[in-house]
């Protein structure tokens, strides 16, 4: 799953010392991680394309994004970044949902955001110039409050009021009929509430069968479902998840290959280290060897 941690290393933006939002601009560089697999973030997210052109995928769906295309994402959304032109440039801002849950306490106005990113497939906003222009406004000033050499209570307090105005903008952009004109398939709710139940619950249940008695449909509805919208199966979104975690929990902690093991749902570490390698083309410990960033 990527973090906000994850963005910063790929950015190398470490320095910055505020762990609940980033923002900074993404550029042509950002194509090194076209033809990646698809990843959940564990943030909410935005990105206001400013030139050029990127294809991602969202859920497995091709989406193409161009100036002024502002993207929406939830953190339960499988996210990739297939191809970038070479002229592109655009803002990305990313929210811990722990912080912006806190925002929805404040003002119910940010349930509309949310309401709108549940309910729509492809959760794109088209922006005229001006729209454009003030979002990349509040983008731009958070980006550089976050590079203050100097963080106090008072630079906290500017970010989230920043923060919170950008929120309420995007909210402001939404068109006002978007309830009533999207609706989700039958199977593209089932497949919503797959993502929800697996995120929740991959780390301890591997098997397809928990997924399918959830959603009270049988195994193998579940399996077309899955096999028509992405191509994949249930196995596969539990695998990949599993074997990014173990890979980031060798690669970034100091966790011994039984807790890794241990939290990751394995009944015994023979069955971890297996499953690592089918998975790797390494066992664990020598992933770590080569691989491991702690000093």
């Amino acid at each position: 799953m990527r973090t906000i941690d994850d963005l910063k290393r790929v950015n190398d933006v470490c320095g910055i010392k505020n762990e609940l939002t980033l923002c900074f601009r993404m550029q042509s560089e950002w194509g090194i991680m076209a033809g990646a697999d698809p990843d959940y973030n564990n943030f909410f997210s935005v990105i206001m394309v400013e030139s050029g052109t990127v294809c991602c995928s969202i859920n497995y769906h091709k989406v193409h994004l161009q100036k002024g295309d502002l993207l929406v994402l939830s953190p339960k959304l499988l996210f990739g970044i297939n191809e970038i032109s070479t002229d592109f440039d655009a803002y990305y801002l990313a929210v811990d949902q722990s912080s912006f849950d806190g925002m929805l306490v404040q003002d119910t106005a940010f349930k509309h955001l949310i309401m709108f990113y549940t309910s729509t497939p492809i959760p794109v906003l088209h922006c005229t110039d001006k729209a454009q222009e003030v979002v990349i406004g509040f983008m731009d000033q958070l980006s550089h409050l976050m590079q203050c050499a100097v963080t106090n209570v008072y630079i906290d307090k500017m970010m989230l009021l920043v923060e919170q105005s950008l929120m309420l903008q995007l909210v402001n952009l939404l068109p006002q009929n978007f309830e009533e004109e999207i609706q989700l398939s039958h199977q593209e709710e089932i497949f919503r509430q797959f993502v929800d139940l697996l995120m929740q619950n991959y780390r301890r249940q591997h098997n397809s069968s928990f997924y399918s008695d959830r959603l009270h449909i049988s195994n193998s509805y579940l399996a077309r479902i899955l096999k028509k919208l992405t191509g994949r199966t249930v196995k596969n979104f539990i695998f990949d998840l599993l074997q990014k975690d173990a890979s980031d929990m060798l690669k970034y902690t100091d966790m011994t290959i039984q807790e890794i093991s241990a939290e990751l749902g394995f009944p015994e570490i023979t069955a971890f280290s297996k499953f690592f390698k089918n998975s790797c083309g390494v066992a664990p410990i020598y992933y770590r060897q080569n691989n491991s960033a702690i000093s």
